[in-house]
């Protein structure tokens, strides 16, 4: 997961914040889906990664909505 994020740092200034956002939360939901029991779970992992990353935290209807 923090391979990912590193790679994806770079492209951060030539995104908006918000499309920053959501794409982190896209590659937290892909690596943390299989591995989470429900999607409560996922919602509370992906929020804590995007929190590390300084970033608002996702709605749960966000995550309903792309698993």
């Amino acid at each position: 997961m923090t391979a990912d994020l590193k790679v994806i740092e770079k492209f951060r200034a030539a995104l908006r914040e918000n499309d920053y956002r959501f794409l982190i939360a896209h590659i937290a939901i892909f690596n943390f889906k299989d591995g989470v029991k429900n999607k409560t779970d996922l919602y509370k992992k992906v929020n804590d990664v995007l929190l590390s990353q300084q970033l608002k935290p996702v709605s749960y209807s966000f995550i309903k909505k792309y698993v």
